[in-house]
């Protein structure tokens, strides 16, 4: 009986078995067939077009027709601008010269000559400090020592502080100028009063005839002092040594020469191909033109601003002249234009 029980759970125990090793079975098989999954890798990055270089235009050729109306257009052109271009170009450089020639009118011309005046000035200092005083006429040398110090402070301020223009330099000289007169009154009444008190002595007393030798002194002091005023006054009233007059006339003589300039400027033709040139050369020429006239109308002795700022303008105008040039050549060189010479 026992044997039977050990049949029968072997026998149980088979078909168990079996499926399990069927199921492995398939789950190998299974694996089998799976592909096994390779690492993924970024797709590769798209090629950079490459943007093939443009060719250059080629320039439409220009029908012989169209070539043969323009061209009579643009040596027209040609002919007229060198000759107004000439005609700028002569009256630029006399100008030039008479500017180099131009003399005594300069910033630096006034300068030198303020620095003159202080020099012409210290004979009279020198005199006052060697002035022979004799005893109680301290307070005349005094009196006289502070009116010279005060002209020449005057004197000093004009030559240091003067700017183009502006006369305010000139008034402060004036000022103690006129500061200094009471000074040199008073140091000449106080010399006549000890004088007077010496000589209404019965006994002349021997301090007289040094009192008299200072009055001298002091006489001779103030008819320097007034010589040096008269020619500083002289200088003063014709504004220098500039002849000013005459350089207003000089730089209306090249306005009015100028206008000539521009009538020609305008007068050239102005046919649709070269239009642009010629109102630009018409710009260049109306922009110097108004500078020249400035300069006529506003130019003051010993300042430089004004010829600087036509040089500037002059300069501009130049460019816009330039530009013209460049762009007819260009054009002669496409219509095959020799230049005219």
């Amino acid at each position: 009986m026992s044997d039977n029980r050990q049949l029968v759970g072997r026998d149980g125990l088979r078909p168990k078995l079996l499926m399990v090793a069927s199921l492995l079975l398939l789950l190998l098989i299974l694996m089998a067939c799976t592909p096994v999954p390779t690492p993924t890798s970024p797709p590769p990055a798209s090629p950079t077009p490459t943007v093939a270089p443009r060719p250059s235009p080629t320039p439409t050729p220009i029908p012989a027709e169209v070539r043969e109306q323009v061209r009579p257009v643009i040596v027209g052109f040609d002919q007229a601008y060198r000759r107004v271009n000439q005609q700028w170009d002569s009256l630029y450089r006399a100008y030039l010269t008479w500017r180099q020639k131009l003399t005594d009118c300069s910033e630096r011309d006034r300068r030198a000559d303020l620095r003159a005046w202080v020099t012409e000035f210290q004979p009279l200092v020198e005199r006052v400090a060697g002035l022979e005083l004799p005893s109680d006429t301290a307070e005349v040398g005094k009196l006289l020592a502070d009116a010279v110090a005060q002209e020449e402070r005057g004197l000093r301020m004009l030559r240091d502080t003067w700017s183009p223009g502006s006369s305010t330099a000139f008034q402060g000289y004036e000022d103690s100028r006129v500061a200094a007169v009471p000074l040199r009154q008073q140091a000449t009444a106080r010399l006549g009063g000890l004088i007077a008190q010496a000589d209404e002595k019965v006994t002349p007393t021997a301090g007289l005839p040094k009192l008299m030798e200072l009055r001298d002194q002091v006489k001779e002091l103030g008819s320097l002092w007034e010589s040096f005023h008269q020619k500083y006054d002289a200088w003063r009233q014709r504004d220098g040594d500039c002849e000013a007059e005459a350089v207003h006339e000089a730089i209306k003589g090249f306005a009015a020469e100028f206008q000539g300039v521009s009538a020609a400027v305008f007068a050239i033709s102005r046919p649709a191909t070269v239009r642009p040139l010629a109102e630009r050369l018409m710009e260049a020429v109306t922009t110097e033109g108004r500078a020249l006239e400035a300069l006529r109308d506003q130019w003051q002795p010993y300042d430089e601003s004004h010829f600087v700022r036509y040089a500037d303008v002059v300069a501009e105008a130049s460019k816009l002249r330039r530009q013209v040039a460049s762009e007819l050549d260009q054009l002669l060189h496409q219509y095959s234009i020799p230049p005219a010479r």
